[in-house]
C-alpha cells in the first residue's frame, strides 16, 4: 500500500508510483554455472514498457550496465546502474517528463542447483537501489526480497536456454528534497525471462536475455533485453 503525505503534484507521483515495478535485470551468473564453478561477467541492458494508473498513460525507457562475480555457482555478488527516461501523459492536465539515474547492489543465492536427480534449481535474491530523479527532485530507496527457479536445457552441445520465473516482493520510501512529503509503500511483481546461452573457447559464455515483468500495480507490464558475456574460473579444491 502507497501512503501520501502533503507536498507535490499528482503527476510527479504518478512517475515514481510507476517506477516501483521497473525490474533490474542484473544477470544472475550462477544460473550459467554449474556447482563448484566461480566466474565473473558483464552485461548491458535495454528496457522499456507502459503502464496505465488510473487517467494516466505512462512510458518508460532505460539502459544500464552490470557486472558480478559468482562464487561456485552459489553465491552471486553483483551491481549496476541505470539510465531511466520517463514519461507521464494525463488526461485533464497534459504531459510531464523525468530523467533518473539509479545503482543498485544484489545478492542472489542458489539454494538448490539443478542436477540429473532434481529437475530444477532455486534462488534467493535481495537487491538495494538508490535512485535519484532531477526534475521531481526526489530520490528513491527501494529493497526487493525475491524467490524462483530456473531449468537449464540443452538445443544443442554449447547451446542452452533457461526458462526462469521470478516472484518480488519491494518495499520503497521516496524522499523529496526540501519537502516533508514522505511516500512508503510495497508492491509485488512477477519476471519471467528465457536466457540463451552461447558456450565458446574454455566454456566462456556469451548470452542473450529476454524477459518481462508483470506488476501488480496499475495496468503494466515492463520487458527488458540483456545481452551479457560470462567467464568461468576453476577453482581447486583443497
Amino acid at each position: 500500500m502507497l501512503s501520501i503525505k502533503k507536498g507535490q503534484s499528482a503527476l510527479k507521483i504518478v512517475f515514481l508510483f510507476f517506477l516501483t515495478g521497473i525490474s533490474f535485470p542484473g544477470f544472475s551468473q550462477g544460473e550459467f554455472l554449474h556447482r563448484g564453478t566461480s566466474g565473473y561477467g558483464l552485461n548491458g541492458s535495454f528496457q522499456g514498457g507502459q503502464s496505465l494508473v488510473n487517467v494516466y498513460k505512462v512510458k518508460y525507457t532505460g539502459a544500464g550496465l552490470s557486472m558480478g562475480f559468482s562464487i561456485k555457482g552459489i553465491v552471486d555478488l553483483q551491481a549496476g546502474s541505470l539510465t531511466q527516461y520517463i514519461a507521464a501523459d494525463e488526461y485533464y492536465a497534459g504531459s510531464d517528463k523525468d530523467v533518473g539515474s539509479n545503482a543498485y547492489g544484489k545478492v542472489v543465492i542458489h539454494a538448490v542447483k539443478q542436477t540429473d536427480k532434481i529437475p530444477a534449481s532455486v534462488r534467493g535474491s535481495f537487491t538495494y537501489s538508490y535512485s535519484d530523479y532531477a526534475d521531481a527532485n526526489t530520490t528513491l530507496k527501494d529493497m526487493r526480497f525475491s524467490i524462483g527457479s530456473y531449468r537449464r536445457m540443452y538445443l544443442a552441445d554449447k547451446i542452452s536456454f533457461i526458462p526462469s520465473i521470478d516472484f518480488v516482493y519491494s518495499r520503497f520510501k521516496f524522499t523529496p528534497s526540501g519537502s516533508s512529503l514522505v511516500l512508503e509503500g510495497k508492491d509485488f511483481y512477477t519476471d519471467v525471462s528465457i536466457p540463451v546461452a552461447f558456450n565458446f573457447a574454455r566454456s566462456h559464455i556469451l548470452y542473450l536475455t529476454p524477459g518481462v515483468a508483470m506488476a501488480s500495480k496499475g495496468s503494466g507490464s515492463y520487458f527488458w533485453i540483456t545481452l551479457g558475456y560470462m567467464s568461468p574460473m576453476y577453482i581447486r579444491q583443497k
